[in-house]
């Protein structure tokens, strides 16, 4: 990677550049080994399959506040079944009995029946179908976690002082240069940098 400032650069495209940063130095502090391990010099390294819903909410409060135009693709809410929605078997047969159509049958029967009798019914499994199909490649968030980050987002978003903060500037700044000393290429990537440097925690 060329040393210089980067707006506008994916969070992906910056872990992969071969260069030292803070949190390599952290694995150092451990041990060596540790260090290695996770940096780029290990080819053999796989990324974690999974993250903490601490990681996860950091994420989605720093793309909602420093990036909302592209939060919504990123993230996406939690499906939520409505009440009066049809769930379960018994649901779907009480309903099926009292538009006086046959209740025989597995679920999918039900389903099926349900579909095709003209009536207006919403039953879960549908549309929780296509609650997944709306978010594309968007991480769904857990209830959860999308209450959190709404909080999160409300609160400071809508701070007198704090809420200036994120104007006038530029969210997710890559910067490369060499250590002076070593020689070895080093990243930080900031939140938010305009007159003021942000780092949200």
């Amino acid at each position: 990677m060329q040393n210089g400032i980067y707006i506008g650069m994916s969070e992906e495209q910056y872990r992969s550049a071969p260069c030292v940063s803070v949190s390599l130095l952290k694995n150092l502090i451990i041990s060596p080994a540790n260090f290695w391990y996770n940096s780029w010099m290990n080819k053999e390294r796989k990324e974690s399959d999974g993250e903490s819903d601490a990681k996860i909410i950091g994420k989605a409060i720093h793309s909602s506040l420093l990036e909302p135009w592209n939060f919504s693709k990123t993230f996406y809410p939690p499906f939520i079944a409505k009440d009066g929605w049809l769930d379960t078997v018994q649901d779907m047969k009480e309903w099926l009995a009292d538009h006086d159509l046959p209740t025989s049958g597995n679920k999918p029967d039900l389903i099926e029946r349900i579909r095709k009798s003209g009536y207006k019914a919403k039953i879960v499994e549908i549309e929780k179908q296509r609650h997944y199909e709306q978010a594309g490649s968007a991480k769904i968030l857990s209830e959860k976690t999308w209450d959190s980050v709404t909080r999160i987002n409300n609160r400071l978003s809508g701070d007198e002082f704090i809420a200036p903060l994120f104007s006038d500037g530029f969210s997710e700044v890559s910067i490369f240069w060499d250590h002076p000393e070593t020689g070895q290429q080093v990243r930080s990537r900031l939140d938010f940098l305009s007159t003021e440097i942000l780092d949200i925690k």
